[in-house]
């Protein structure tokens, strides 16, 4: 379930190249046209690029108009780094980002690249048609929709969207009528007071809900982490990790109504007084192949009057019927630092459909990728990314030099503060490691950047406590 940066970025120049040659659109620079992202907006003609630069900006923001690109320098650059340092903050006043209104929708509208947080109406609201793409999006707050709210078609990417509030439905996301896409987005802290943490679907066509992290949302009535109420709906939902979500009923999942097909999902260590995951309406399908459920609510699986059961070669705790289900400690790697990889001794490897593996993590409770010489050593300098990550209390950082100098390793947070310098020493030619323990730190965004001679690498980090 990794980010898919650099295809994101050609998607989104060929979107601007498209508009730039159809149209005449222009880029409009903030600030150096116009002081204020609004101002930028009310100028811009459909089809423009409002491209935004590092700061903060303390606005509450309407788009009216078809065709815009809203990005910082990231969708440029591909840099992350833009994403963390380009603040838009309601400042409590108001939905942070608008897109249309409930008779007149903006059709094709693009966010790209900012941190998006302090919204009392919510982080991003689009009627109409958008792509939300590369942003952190956390502590908004609205009634219905803390993080984003969907009314039409939405494709939602490769976001953070962390520590919203919905007092009633949707602590996360909230997508309602219209198809949308959800995929590769971390999903976490969320709180709804009524219904739904994490993922609220209602009254959608077709929607994929895809390579997702959706953990440690909470919600005060049905539903922990994701909800479906639809009705004549075809929904996907594919390669998820659904953790540790918590809920007064249904611990992880409810479904009612449409038909749903599933694989390849990781579903644990969800809690709530009922079940794990409820399927009710008549008429409502649920198939499911290559699924994990395991160590959810009271029991797993909850199917109502009038609905229809696929269940096959899955991993469901306490069994159920099906071809090749089994009920089997899937032996997850490290469940108390949010490590759901299956180790290498699980049941859940190659019994799946056609032998595959079941769940959406990998194998292995180590993530090494080191490029070595025919002898062991490193032949290039690289900084890897940290394992677990998402992680709690401690998260490995693996780091090769290609030949023995000086090397500074250090811990910033999304600041830009420094806040730890772990390596700052002589170390000889080879591959390298450290264990970073999170004591007295809040959850959060982190980057850890290594300089050794001419190589210098930033990376970053999520923590969740």
């Amino acid at each position: 379930m990794k980010t898919n940066v650099s295809i994101m970025i050609v998607a989104l120049l060929c979107f601007m190249l498209v508009f730039n040659e159809s149209t005449s659109a222009s880029t409009i620079n903030i600030p150096a046209d116009y002081p204020h992202i609004q101002d930028g907006i009310d100028a811009a003609n459909d089809g423009d690029t409002i491209l935004v630069n590092p700061g903060i900006y303390l606005e509450n923001i309407n788009i009216m108009k078809d065709h815009i690109v809203l990005g910082s320098l990231f969708i440029v650059t591909g840099d992350e780094s833009y994403i963390d340092e380009t603040i838009i903050d309601g400042d409590s006043l108001g939905t942070v980002i608008r897109m249309g209104a409930y008779l007149n929708g903006a059709d094709d509208v693009v966010i790209a690249g900012f941190t998006i947080k302090n919204g009392n109406g919510g982080g991003i609201k689009c009627i109409g048609s958008c792509e939300i793409s590369n942003n952190i999006i956390r502590n908004n707050r609205s009634r219905k929709a803390g993080g984003i709210y969907i009314y039409g078609n939405g494709l939602i990417i490769n976001n953070l969207i962390t520590k919203n509030h919905a007092g009633d439905v949707g602590g996360g996301i909230v997508s309602y009528g219209g198809s949308s896409i959800i995929r590769n987005n971390i999903i976490s802290r969320n709180i709804s007071d009524h219904t739904t943490g994490g993922v609220h679907i209602e009254d959608s066509y077709y929607v994929t809900v895809e390579s997702n992290i959706i953990i440690g949302n909470t919600s005060g009535g049905n539903g922990g982490g994701l909800i479906f109420y639809t009705d004549n709906t075809h929904c996907i939902v594919n390669n998820n990790l659904i953790a540790k979500n918590s809920s007064s009923e249904n611990a992880a999942m409810s479904f009612a109504y449409g038909d749903y097909y599933m694989a390849n999902n990781t579903i644990a260590d969800n809690s709530g007084s009922e079940c794990g995951m409820r399927i009710c309406g008549f008429g409502t399908t649920v198939e499911m192949v290559n699924n994990i459920l395991w160590n959810n609510g009271g029991t797993e699986v909850y199917a109502g009057d009038g609905t229809q059961t696929l269940f096959s070669y899955c991993d469901i705790r306490g069994g159920y019927y099906g071809e090749e289900n089994i009920n089997l400690n899937p032996m997850f790697c490290d469940v108390e630092n949010n490590d759901y990889n299956l180790m290498e001794e699980s049941p859940c490897i190659g019994t799946g459909y056609e032998e595959s593996n079941m769940g959406a993590c990998p194998v292995g409770c180590e993530n090494m990728d080191i490029a070595d010489d025919p002898e062991g050593l490193p032949t290039v300098s690289s900084l890897h990314q940290n394992y677990p990550n998402p992680f709690n209390a401690t998260t490995k950082i693996e780091f090769s030099l290609d030949q023995s100098l000086y090397v500074n390793l250090e811990i910033y947070n999304i600041l830009g503060e420094r806040i730890s310098t772990p390596v700052n020493n002589y170390l000889e030619k080879g591959n390298h490691s450290i264990i970073l323990l999170s004591t007295n730190l809040p959850t959060g965004v982190y980057f850890y950047k290594l300089r050794a001679g001419e190589y210098s690498q930033t990376r970053r980090m999520l923590l969740l406590k």
